[in-house]
């Protein structure tokens, strides 16, 4: 096998694609960011009509209570993901060093989701 020739794309082309990864990963988030300080924004216009930072005073609001379901959000996530630790290592250690008569059966069931990951939604 000799003089394999490595085939590239052209420098415009990996300009276009990265663009357009960009575009896919953080056109969300400025999506979001545009819709956290839009007032009004109706279907025809392409940015919204009035813009202002009267939603995000409410949730400032020293008699709104955002900073009490933060916290109850944070700790439930802090347990949950406790909770997951927890059972998750030691299974995890029990299925690659200990001989189990259905190892492959469970090492399936976990690598199923991973493969076909709609068929766990549905």
């Amino acid at each position: 096998m000799k003089g394999r020739r490595k085939v590239r794309a052209s420098p415009v082309l990996q300009t276009l694609l990265l663009l357009f990864m960009l575009l896919a990963m953080f056109g969300p988030l400025l999506n979001l960011l545009i819709w956290t300080v839009a007032e009004s924004w109706y279907f025809p216009h392409s940015l919204p009509s009035r813009w202002g930072l009267k939603y995000w005073y409410q949730v400032f609001n020293p008699y709104s209570d955002v900073s009490s379901s933060l916290l109850t959000s944070v700790l439930i996530a802090l347990l949950s993901v406790g909770v997951c630790l927890l059972i998750s290592v030691p299974a995890g250690y029990a299925l690659s060093r200990r001989k189990m008569p259905l190892r492959m059966l469970f090492m399936l069931l976990f690598l199923i989701p991973q493969a076909f990951p709609n068929l766990t939604v549905y």
